[in-house]
């Protein structure tokens, strides 16, 4: 408010400073609260510093904001640790007089969850700035990468009842670490497949093709999906933009970072209308 007033042209009666029913004080007091005596233990046994967030992970709330923030305090404290601390509420919920069982528990799936979905974004935030990412490139086998990809994820094809074509130009490589390139191909290739589950189309198709062209190595990844719409495809690969109610929006972020940083582009075909279809450019090696 003050520092809107500090325009003239502002009238000052104009101005109202609505609050959002937040329970200031028990934020405020919960601040003080001591943490499990194994999670102290494990603060103890690390080394910091550490940033304890004392609420649930809620977009609404800003949060993923602060996510935001978290990657670039990464590049300044490597070592930087996190811990979300959301018992308070849960236990505030258990002593009321008539306890809501139903609520509760709800309320305990949304902390699970959300706990999860904290250790994951953290975890790849992370790694992108350990050695793994910041390592000098190799040039990697593309055939290499595939293989070992589809040895993680042939359980879960199969248990999606999803068909998987590669073809694959002999000697094709590309120029990333292992790492980077198992990475890329696992994220592209479980973004195809959460869409073909989501998806009513029988056989259930996913087509990777791998090749030069035009002094280029490409890579194309297309299912036989419900597709991106249109109002999201500007957007996909934002970080935190995400087409999926349980997505991090994560995964095509991290795509775009490790192609871009390494000399690459990777793009979505807004001309392919059989489901989705993205594509990536290196320049050829010698």
């Amino acid at each position: 408010r003050e520092k809107l007033l500090k325009n003239k042209s502002i009238v000052p009666s104009r101005i109202r400073v609505l609050y959002p029913g937040l329970d200031f004080k028990g934020i405020h007091d919960s601040a003080a609260d001591s943490l499990p005596e194994h999670v102290q233990a494990w603060i103890n046994d690390k080394e910091g510093p550490f940033i304890i967030h004392g609420a649930m992970l809620r977009g609404e709330k800003g949060h993923l904001q602060f996510l935001q923030v978290f990657s670039h305090l990464l590049k300044k404290w490597p070592r930087l640790q996190y811990i979300l601390k959301v018992l308070r509420y849960l236990q505030k919920k258990i002593q009321e007089p008539q306890i809501d069982r139903e609520q509760v528990k709800q309320i305990a799936k949304e902390i699970e969850r959300d706990n999860m979905r904290a250790a994951q974004i953290i975890k790849i935030l992370k790694l992108i700035f350990t050695e793994k990412y910041s390592a000098i490139p190799n040039n990697v086998s593309v055939q290499d990468a595939i293989d070992s990809v589809l040895i993680l994820s042939k359980s879960e094809f199969t248990r999606r009842r999803i068909e998987i074509k590669v073809d694959i130009q002999s000697g094709l490589q590309i120029p990333l670490s292992f790492g980077e390139a198992e990475q890329l191909f696992l994220n592209l290739l479980n973004n195809s497949a959460q869409a073909l589950e989501r998806s009513s189309n029988e056989p259930k198709r996913i087509h990777l093709i791998a090749k030069r062209h035009e002094e280029k190595s490409v890579i194309r990844i297309e299912d036989n999906g419900c597709g991106v719409p249109i109002d999201r495809q500007s957007s996909l690969f934002d970080l935190f933009a995400t087409t999926k109610h349980e997505g991090m929006g994560l995964g095509l972020w991290l795509c775009q970072y490790i192609v871009t940083r390494n000399g690459g582009k990777i793009s979505f075909d807004r001309n392919f209308n059989q489901g989705a279809a993205f594509e990536i450019e290196f320049p050829s090696l010698s």
